[in-house]
């Protein structure tokens, strides 16, 4: 039910009028008469009708019909948003994912945010790569614990895989540990989950475009997908 219909029948209800005379501009006190009496009997309907806190200071300000409904919508909105509190943003992550022991193989450096869809596309690298490989997710420092928790839960399952998981806490990294003989990589900074900019901007990459190293994800026989 819309709120100004709400307010119109609290006001008829209290000050014994019909609603139709209820306009916008229609003053409280001195076309309908409102003693302060009247508008605090009014603040607990309308208190009882929305289940919100009405402040003293509301009735300080309200002079029309007008001013009560778009007074009464502030209310209601500020309060219903401080009890659901905002939304928290996904945590910033860093991944490092090296392939089991003993296989030709490389490593996958990606940085972004914990989306479903990120970390969908990091479970599914980490299965190419095989039982055995390894996972290092980096949250960022400042991550709430829910942020955490949330992290943790998201690559979980991968221990059922046999892959082996560590989530922490962290600094971005500066450099990536690369196996012997390789030089180390830079994790790749990209403003939108692992290359969803780049190909919103640019279209996707024809074949047999060279993709950085630090954005190849290999299967388990060592060969870039």
């Amino acid at each position: 039910m819309l709120a100004e219909p709400r307010v119109r029948s609290v006001v008829a209800d209290c000050l014994g009028v019909s609603p139709d005379v209820l306009t916008s501009e229609l003053s409280l006190a001195d076309d309908l008469a409102a003693d302060s009496l009247d508008l605090l009997e009014l603040a607990l309907a309308l208190e009882a009708e929305f289940g919100i806190v009405v402040p003293e200071r509301m009735l300080d300000r309200v002079r029309s019909y007008g001013d009560l409904v778009k007074a009464t919508i502030a209310v209601t909105r500020a309060q219903r948003a401080a009890e659901t509190g905002p939304e928290e943003p996904p945590p910033r992550i860093w991944t490092h994912l090296v392939p089991p022991d003993g296989r030709a193989g490389g490593l996958l450096a990606q940085a972004g945010w914990l989306t479903r869809y990120t970390s969908q596309a990091i479970v599914d690298a980490a299965l190419r790569a095989g039982r055995g490989a390894s996972l290092e997710v980096t949250v960022a420092s400042d991550a709430t614990d829910a942020a955490l928790a949330q992290a943790r839960n998201a690559f979980a399952p991968l221990r059922d895989r046999g892959v082996k998981v560590r989530v922490a806490r962290g600094a971005a990294p500066e450099r990536v540990q690369a196996p012997v003989g390789r030089p180390a990589e830079e994790p790749e900074q990209l403003p939108l989950p692992f290359g969803v900019e780049r190909e919103r901007r640019h279209g996707p990459q024809p074949a047999g475009h060279d993709e950085p190293r630090a954005r190849r994800a290999l299967t388990g026989n060592g060969e870039a997908r």
